[in-house]
Formats: structure tokens, C-alpha cells, sequence
């Protein structure tokens, strides 16, 4: 099926399955991917910089402002902005990092950095 959407996964060598990123090298050496839409196994903090991309997150276009953030749950559908004009930093994390105990299970899947607060009333 050539429009299902892909996923990608954390990379298997980062031990402590945690990861900062530079938006502007993510951009540039992921760029054919970033641009479709794809999911992720993983959970996402961007920081924007001097930047005002479209970010596209469960096919809904967010307008980012410079000097914000944007926390991205795993599993949900985003794309990158074709023009790719990035810049700032990406924390990225697996649940295997942040969930040692069942609380913080709970407090990951519940919270509402990472999920829809309009999904939780329907």
C-alpha cells in the first residue's frame, strides 16, 4: 500500500534510549522522510529558535512561533514543513527511559504535555 504511513524507531545503539537533537541537522540528514507523513516510537520536545515553521501533527497544521515548544506523543502522525527552515533542538525519548516504575507510566500516558486534552472529553 503505497499511502500507509511509516514508522520509525528509536536507534538501537543509544543506550539510554534519550537523545538531543539539533533541528537543523535532523533536517538535513533526514529530510526525505521528515517531509511525509510518519510516526515514531518514541516521544518528542521541540524547541524552536529563531524559526516559524508549519508543523504539521495529526494532519492538523500548527504555526509554530519563534521561542516555543511543542511536545509530539509517540505513535501520533507529523510531518516537517517542505521548506525544512528548522532551527533549535529536539528532545527525544523512549518510554523505556522515562517509565521505571508504574507511576511514571501513568503519569506519561495521562499527562497533558503529550496528549489531546479535546481527545480526553470525547
Amino acid at each position: 500500500m503505497a499511502d500507509e504511513i511509516k514508522k520509525h524507531k528509536f536507534k538501537r545503539s543509544a543506550d539510554l534510549q534519550i537523545e538531543v537533537v539539533p533541528l537543523q541537522a535532523l533536517t538535513t540528514l533526514n529530510k526525505d522522510h521528515l517531509v511525509t507523513p510518519h510516526r515514531t516510537n518514541f516521544y518528542h520536545i521541540f524547541l524552536f529558535e529563531n524559526c516559524q515553521p508549519t508543523h504539521s501533527v495529526d494532519f492538523q497544521q500548527i504555526k509554530i512561533e519563534p521561542y516555543s515548544l511543542l511536545f509530539i506523543d509517540k505513535d501520533r502522525v507529523h510531518q516537517f514543513d517542505k521548506l525544512l527552515n528548522y532551527q533549535g533542538q529536539v528532545l527525544i525519548f523512549t518510554e523505556d527511559f522515562f517509565c521505571t516504575t508504574e507511576n511514571d507510566t501513568r503519569f506519561l500516558r495521562s499527562s497533558i504535555l503529550f496528549n489531546d486534552l479535546a481527545s480526553a472529553y470525547t
